[in-house]
């Protein structure tokens, strides 16, 4: 029994030397500590978003923390630029509406084309006046609603006087406007409408002066004009107009039984606003 345990401590003694001599020379040398990892390289502005740190008292709770978006890294300090003068774009950012939303008010002259009409009139012009809202003012193509009112004295044919003729028109038109950009533009337009004449106050029956109490026409404007644009906002425009109708039964003539036409000129002027 004493000589099989002694075989065995020897056994077991030469295998921790061989083990011991096998061991790389290397194992002895000292560990050197490795550096911490580096912190990882920031991607673009463009794909990241931080928090921006916003100054707080001490003792207060720090406000809520914003993401800044794609379009603040991409151009933190880019500004809208107006079109050029002889530019046709549609679109202008440095209008608050984009295309030119604007109204005007204003008044002019009126006179009629017909021979029979003018000689009605007291005068040869009368007076007229209207209220506009323009919708695309600073783009190629625009529309313009209008709604006007008119008002001149009339005679009979012997030159008595006969009461008042008042007109009343809404209309629409479109317009084509040249230079938009520019700060005077000039314009053509062309449209349709309704224009009711009425004779208030009248002196005189039907059967003397052949006219009528009132009359329901279709109106067509056509005309230029120009409009100065102030970077303010403000506008001045000025116009002439020239209306053709459907046949009127307003005004027959004495002599040859003949309708009047109601086809009629017009020069304005108005101011107002636009943004």
């Amino acid at each position: 029994m004493r000589s099989n345990l002694c075989f065995l401590a020897l056994c077991g003694a030469s295998l921790i030397g061989a083990r011991s001599a096998a061991a790389s020379p290397d194992d002895a040398l000292p560990t050197v500590p490795r550096a911490p990892p580096a912190d990882p390289v920031p991607q673009s502005p463009e794909r990241v978003s931080i928090d921006e740190a916003t100054p707080y008292a001490p003792g207060e709770a720090p406000p809520p923390l914003r993401t800044r978006t794609y379009g603040e890294w991409a151009a933190p300090t880019a500004r809208a630029e107006r079109p050029g003068r002889y530019s046709y774009a549609w679109n202008d950012p440095t209008l608050q509406s984009g295309i030119g939303l604007g109204v005007a008010a204003g008044g002019g002259v009126l006179g009629f084309t017909d021979r029979t009409m003018r000689d009605t009139m007291t005068n040869n012009v009368t007076g007229i006046w209207g209220v506009r809202a323009t919708i695309g003012s600073q783009v190629p193509l625009g529309l313009d609603i209008d709604y006007l009112g008119s008002a001149g004295h009339i005679n009979t044919i012997t030159g008595a006087p006969n009461g008042t003729l008042v007109g009343t028109t809404v209309e629409v038109a479109l317009r084509y406007n040249i230079l938009p950009h520019n700060l005077f533009t000039p314009y053509v337009f062309a449209g349709m409408g309704w224009q009711r004449y009425s004779v208030w106050n009248v002196q005189f029956a039907q059967s003397d002066t052949g006219l009528r109490s009132h009359d329901d026409v279709a109106e067509f404007p056509t005309g230029v004009g120009i409009t100065m644009h102030d970077p303010s906002g403000a506008m001045a425009d000025i116009r002439g107009t020239f209306r053709t109708t459907t046949g009127s039964d307003l005004l027959a003539d004495p002599a040859t039984g003949t309708f009047a036409s109601l086809y009629s000129w017009e020069a304005t002027g108005s101011l107002g606003y636009e943004f």
